[in-house]
């Protein structure tokens, strides 16, 4: 049986609202129904990241912040490419050989 992984690319413009709009991040994730969702403009510092924005069950994510010193754009930008764990595990598309 093959498989299709799907790819999901999303300008989120602004990870809080996103989350606030669906309940959670975990339900954000899921209504995408991807293997693999990068988000574009997260806005979120380095010094916002909680576990409530960042995990959830089933995924891995890999968060990069701007390093922008201008405090009116602090967190301004960022992005994070997230996967299901069945990337990882090889559980939806199979071992490679």
């Amino acid at each position: 049986k093959k498989y299709i992984m799907k790819i999901v690319t999303y300008n989120i413009n602004g990870l809080r609202p996103r989350i606030s709009q669906f309940g959670s991040l975990r339900k954000l994730l899921d209504s995408l129904d991807a293997d693999i969702i990068c988000f574009q403009e997260t806005k979120i510092s380095k010094q916002e990241l909680r576990a409530d924005l960042v995990r959830a069950d089933g995924y891995e994510s890999f968060f990069s912040c701007n390093r922008n010193f201008d405090k009116s754009r602090a967190g301004y930008s960022g992005t994070d490419p997230t996967f299901s764990y069945s990337v990882f595990t090889g559980t939806k598309f199979g071992s490679p050989e």
